[in-house]
């Protein structure tokens, strides 16, 4: 039996059909970091598009939510891009998917995501390799300032 905790997610299960779902609270890597989302809207164009399957996403079911925030709870060992307490926006809930079931396009509406460190991992490979080029965790993870409530 797992000790793995799971998270809440909404997904996209079929084509116009969203649905609450229980998956595992994801494990970042070394280049990686763990967020506790604070929030997340739906985008009327990108979500909408996921939803309704006109998006360039991966098979259903796909968490959507790329509006989104959070902040940093555990930090991999590598990372030297964030720091916990750091908020971050644009995470992703899975990374490469789970057992080939769900996929994440950005996923935001999932309790917790992952950000990467890319110029991290880029210090210690010189380039993403193929099965990293795509994986969302490098996609649009921005740190919010501090001061910005």
């Amino acid at each position: 039996m797992s000790n793995k905790k799971n998270m809440t997610a909404y997904a996209a299960v079929s084509k116009g059909i969203i649905e609450k779902v229980t998956l595992p609270i994801p494990d970042p890597d070394d280049y990686e970091v763990l967020v506790k989302n604070e929030g997340c809207v739906f985008c009327n164009t990108t979500d909408r598009m996921i939803v309704d399957h006109l998006y360039a996403t991966p098979d259903y079911p796909v968490i959507f939510g790329h509006e989104s925030f959070g902040k940093v709870i555990k930090v991999g060992k590598t990372v030297t891009k964030y720091k916990l307490g750091d908020r971050v926006i644009c995470t992703n809930a899975i990374v490469n998917g789970y057992n080939g079931t769900y996929y994440s396009s950005w996923g935001g509406f999932a309790e917790y995501g992952i950000a990467g460190d890319l110029e991290a991992y880029l210090a210690d490979h010189g380039q993403l390799d193929e099965a990293n080029r795509y994986r969302g965790r490098y996609r649009a993870n921005s740190i919010i300032p501090a001061d910005f409530s």
